[in-house]
């Protein structure tokens, strides 16, 4: 039968590793996405936009105050499609540790074929058969 290698600490150090970038990533995109969409009161009322100059500037930084810019970037793009595929990653990682249940399901009443109500006397019968094979 041999050795079997238990590759769960490598996918729990995966999973702390992945964190490291997918927190501060999410707080990055969640707080751009929410100052872009956010309505913001207008912060040039009572100005006079007199030509033409005036109004696209106007426009430029009512734009820049809503936080389109950032959100339409390509930096701002690349970087939410990798952190996806990071949570897609990690959510794969989550579940196969989660699913995989050998240690939590262990039983040895199972593992020495017995009920559960055996006595002493036949789960050291069943033991030592185990044990010869």
């Amino acid at each position: 039968m041999g050795l079997q290698y238990d590759d769960a600490a490598w996918a729990y150090f995966a999973l702390a590793f992945l964190s490291l970038y997918l927190l501060p990533s999410l707080y990055y995109i969640l707080t751009s996405l929410f100052a872009a969409y956010k309505p913001k009161s207008d912060q040039l009322t009572g100005a006079v936009e007199r030509t033409e100059g005036e109004k696209r500037k106007a426009k430029g930084i009512r734009k820049r105050n809503a936080g389109a810019d950032d959100v339409t970037s390509t930096f701002f793009k690349a970087n939410a499609a990798i952190t996806l595929f990071f949570m897609a990653v990690f959510v794969w990682m989550a579940t196969s540790i989660q699913s995989d249940g050998e240690i939590s399901s262990f039983d040895p009443y199972v593992i020495l074929g017995i009920d559960r109500t055996a006595e002493v006397k036949e789960i050291k019968q069943a033991y030592r058969k185990k044990s010869l094979r």
